[in-house]
């Protein structure tokens, strides 16, 4: 390859991640940086102790964050971090910690990917008996297509595509392709991809474990669901942080809010896929209801995945997160 088309290519990938964080706003994405490839730490925003106090800051006076409990954040498959939640991640980490497992092989993620396989979007949310017809026969991770999404199905289907596609070269590892390789948060899945993901939340939890929460480095990203009096934060950015700080016994995390910023079931029927007709509305509200409901936990041990809890090997709160130092 010529000097002159290897600079082109570099220069191609390496604003990649600018251009797609413009485009992937839209759906509530956004890339979040990490030490091993920040060139410069950010000055993290004031952290609020509630977050509708952060949700007002963020649309008037620009970032704004949160200690968001770690009990209250969900994925949209159903997975969650609570007392009755379950998540993939956090699990190999617990693992991790307890057994000194780091061989993909031999971890609980393998049996994961192993056991979870949907065949298609309507499959995909873990649990959830009442998918809308328009997932059927749609890429299992056309999940992501939910009743308040402004994006049509192949739009969003399109974005997450993009999406790992930057993130895997942002963290050096850009010949895995979802379309080859699958998608971290199903099987079925290569080796090759089942060991970045676990090397990667290792990583990343014996750099917490040592170090504390740096938020210089950026928070996770959530934005916010809301029944009633009852909140949940569905995480949209900074996954494997979670799942570490989750494992490490700590209770909340820094998160700044994010596209649609708040999603309340009161709404419902105006949410935009409940509006054009792709989501039923009984449907959609039995999946908004599903987010907060679910027993993960079950869920898992009946695959054999979830073993009795065990005690954390360290524990702590948000007292030690730290706003310089690196990880």
């Amino acid at each position: 390859m010529s000097t002159k088309s290897q600079n082109s290519r570099s220069g191609a990938i390496s604003i990649l991640p600018r251009v797609l964080n413009r485009l992937l706003r839209r759906l509530g994405y956004e890339l979040v940086p990490h030490a091993a490839s920040s060139k410069k730490a950010i000055e993290p925003p004031p952290m609020h102790a509630h977050p509708l106090t952060a949700l007002v800051r963020s649309r008037s006076m620009g970032p704004s964050a949160f200690a968001c409990p770690l009990d209250q954040i969900v994925m949209l498959n159903g997975f969650g971090f609570g007392p009755s939640g379950w998540h993939p991640f956090s699990a190999a980490l617990e693992q991790f910690a307890a057994d000194s497992i780091s061989v993909f092989g031999d971890s609980v993620l393998r049996q994961f990917y192993t056991l979870w396989q949907p065949g298609d979007a309507a499959e995909a949310v873990a649990g959830f008996t009442h998918p809308p017809a328009v997932l059927r026969g749609a890429p299992p991770h056309g999940y992501h297509f939910t009743p308040w999404s402004t994006l049509s199905l192949n739009e969003t289907i399109e974005e997450i595509r993009r999406y790992y596609a930057a993130d895997y070269v942002e963290h050096h590892c850009p010949d895995l392709r979802l379309e080859v390789d699958g998608f971290k948060f199903h099987g079925p899945v290569s080796t090759e991809l089942g060991r970045v993901e676990l090397d990667r939340l290792i990583r990343v939890h014996r750099a917490l474990g040592r170090l504390g929460y740096d938020r210089s480095h950026g928070d996770i990203n959530v934005y916010i669901l809301r029944r009633g009096s009852e909140f949940r934060f569905v995480c949209r950015g900074g996954v494997h942080r979670l799942a570490a700080m989750k494992a490490l016994g700590h209770t909340s995390i820094p998160a700044q809010l994010r596209p649609p910023y708040l999603v309340d079931i009161q709404d419902l029927e105006h949410w935009p896929q409940v509006e054009n007709g792709h989501w039923e509305a009984e449907s959609a509200k039995r999946y908004f209801d599903h987010l907060f409901d679910f027993d993960a936990r079950n869920w898992a041990r009946i695959r054999g995945l979830a073993e009795t809890a065990r005690a954390p090997a360290h524990a702590g709160t948000l007292t030690q997160v730290t706003t310089q130092g690196g990880y």
